[in-house]
């Protein structure tokens, strides 16, 4: 949370709940689990985002996995090479397309991500300086 009272949810590296910007993501309905099972078992997904600025519900968005080989990022000195994972996402309601991107290591801990949540935000980057205990 931050000092003006913004703030993410995530859940397994994926921003699925957010507080304090213009436009909220206020929940998620899901058919995926993990960036694992994503890439191993299905290639693609339909979720439901809905919004409370302006409030719109269940907004259907198809999403599109690819993985994009590995690459080494830099976190806080340590360089790790990194799995780079693409989830493309559309709207046909909206005419809204996006690309979010995940870096993960051998275990799917997403380490870095730039997601796009709303068609009125600028993409959001996560950095993960630690691993949580």
């Amino acid at each position: 949370v931050s000092a003006d009272g913004v703030y993410f949810v995530t859940e397994k590296g994926r921003i699925i709940k957010t507080e304090g910007l213009l436009n909220n993501l206020t929940d998620v309905l899901k058919g995926f689990s993990s960036l694992e099972d994503t890439v191993s078992h299905k290639e693609s997904f339909e979720v439901y985002y809905s919004y409370n600025k302006p409030e719109l519900r269940n907004l259907h968005l198809s999403l599109t996995y690819s993985v994009k080989g590995t690459e080494i990022i830099e976190i806080m000195g340590t360089s790790k090479e990194l799995l780079l994972i693409h989830e493309a996402g559309e709207s046909s309601l909206l005419g809204w397309k996006f690309i979010n991107k995940y870096w993960v290591d051998d275990n799917f801990m997403v380490w870095k991500s730039i997601q796009t949540i709303s068609p009125k935000l600028p993409k959001i980057e996560t950095v993960l300086t630690k691993k949580p205990s």
